[in-house]
């Protein structure tokens, strides 16, 4: 017989560290399937996926101090951004500090990504220099876009660099690990003294080696 009474809907119970990285913000089954090659699974196991490295990107250089071959943060002006059909289909994007221009080039894209670089934006990037046919440029560079110059701070701190895989960046991987952070702190196990051991507990541990503040940070880990 039915019913004109529709069954209560079950609250979604809150992710904690057991939780499948798949439900966690800008994770989903694809990614979390391409994860399961590195061996994580659950939320804990962001937790314990440990940096390679770190990137000092506490302080931005000026476009004309750029050396090639070197590791730069800079913090430029987008003057053009236009799709370039060559060899190979790449987004060209020309930035400005008043100074110099530099060249960023993307080979993989999508219209969205495009359509960000709008010319009179600012822009702050993270990415090897190399000598192109045009001067310096990047290649794929880590980025982040805002509509005023102030609201790109002139540095990002001590950068962890981290095991990947495919169709997962670092910038992807960084979001999850923040969340997994976060829900760390709720977990009163990973803030007990560990037995016979001096150093933070687990928690403080895991901050510094996931967020280092300063460079004494990383010379302790």
């Amino acid at each position: 017989m039915s019913s004109n009474f529709s069954r209560p809907r079950v609250a979604a119970r809150p992710p904690d560290l057991s939780t499948p990285i798949a439900y966690l913000k800008g994770a989903g089954p694809v990614v979390a399937a391409r994860l399961q090659t590195l061996g994580l699974q659950r939320v804990q196991d962001l937790l314990f996926h440990l940096p390679l490295r770190y990137e000092d990107r506490r302080a931005t250089t000026p476009l004309a101090a750029l050396r090639v071959g070197e590791d730069a943060l800079i913090r430029a002006r987008i003057v053009t951004a236009e799709v370039q059909l060559r060899r190979r289909r790449m987004l060209v994007v020309a930035v400005e500090d008043g100074a110099r221009t530099l060249v960023l080039r993307f080979f993989h894209f999508n219209d969205s990504q495009r359509a960000s670089f709008a010319a009179g934006r600012w822009l702050r990037a993270y990415g090897s220099v190399r000598l192109g046919a045009q001067g310096p440029e990047m290649i794929h560079p880590e980025y982040r876009i805002a509509e005023r110059a102030e609201d790109l701070p002139a540095g990002e701190g001590l950068v962890p660099i981290y095991p990947i895989t495919n169709g997962v960046n670092q910038q992807r991987l960084r979001g999850l690990i923040d969340q997994a952070l976060a829900l760390a702190v709720l977990d009163p196990g990973l803030q007990a003294a560990l037995p016979k051991f001096a150093g933070p507990d687990t928690l403080a541990a895991l901050q510094m080696l996931h967020r280092p503040v300063a460079a004494g940070d990383v010379e302790a880990i």
